[in-house]
C-alpha cells in the first residue's frame, strides 16, 4: 500500500513531540522566535543560540516579520535531522564492538576471552570450500567489522607484515587497503 512518507520517516528516527510542535511554531511568531532563542542559549550556555536570536529579532524588525517564516522553516529542518542523525550515530556506535583477527587457533582463544566477534565457519562448512569461497565469506567478514566500525584486534601482535603468511596476511592486506594501518605496538589495526 502507498504511504504518504512520514511512517517510512518515524521508522528512520523522525519523530516529532509535541515539544518541536510548540517551539516550531514560536520560531514563526515574529520577535518571540528570537526571545526564544536568547532565552534558551542564556539557559543553556550557548552564545552562538544566543547570537541567532538576537539576529533573528534584527531581521524581524527589518523584515516585518518575513524572516520569521523562513527562519522557522529552517530550524525545523535542522531540530529533525540533527535528532535523525544523533539516534542513527547511537545505533551505529552500539553496534560497534569489537573483532579478532590472527592465526588459527589463536584468535578463537582470544575472541572468546574478549567476548568478541571472529570469523566463525564451521570447520566441516569451511574445508568443503574452495580458498575462492573462503576468502569471499572472509572479506563480507571484514566488509561488516568495517561498516559496524569494530574495534580489530590481533591475536597475533604484528611487529613486521612482512613476516605474516596466509589468511591473516591477506586480512591485513585488504584492511590496509581499506585505510587501516598497524598500531605502534602491532597488537590492533588502527584508521
Amino acid at each position: 500500500m502507498p504511504t504518504d512518507g512520514v511512517d517510512d520517516l518515524a521508522d528512520q528516527g523522525f519523530t516529532i513531540t509535541t515539544e518541536d510542535v510548540a517551539d516550531t511554531v514560536l520560531d514563526f511568531v515574529p520577535i518571540v522566535g528570537g526571545a526564544k532563542d536568547i532565552y534558551k542559549g542564556i539557559r543553556d550556555g550557548d552564545g552562538w543560540q544566543v547570537a541567532i536570536g538576537a539576529g533573528s529579532i534584527i531581521l524581524d524588525i527589518f523584515t516585518a516579520g518575513g524572516a520569521s517564516v523562513v527562519k522557522g522553516g529552517i530550524k525545523t529542518g535542522i531540530k529533525a535531522g540533527g535528532r535523525y542523525l544523533a539516534k542513527n550515530s547511537a545505533k551505529q556506535a552500539a553496534k560497534a564492538g569489537t573483532t579478532v583477527l590472527g592465526k588459527n587457533p589463536q584468535y578463537i582463544l582470544l575472541a572468546g576471552k574478549l567476548n568478541a566477534r571472529r570469523l566463525n565457519i564451521p570447520a566441516n562448512i569451511w574445508n568443503k570450500m574452495t580458498p575462492a569461497e573462503q576468502w569471499a565469506a572472509n572479506v563480507k567478514f571484514l566488509d561488516r567489522t568495517i561498516a559496524r566500525g569494530d574495534i580489530i584486534v590481533l591475536a597475533n601482535p604484528v611487529k613486521n607484515i612482512n613476516d605474516v603468511s596466509g589468511f591473516f596476511r591477506r586480512e591485513l592486506d585488504y584492511l590496509i587497503e581499506k585505510g587501516y594501518r598497524l598500531s605502534k605496538d602491532g597488537t590492533q589495526l588502527i584508521r
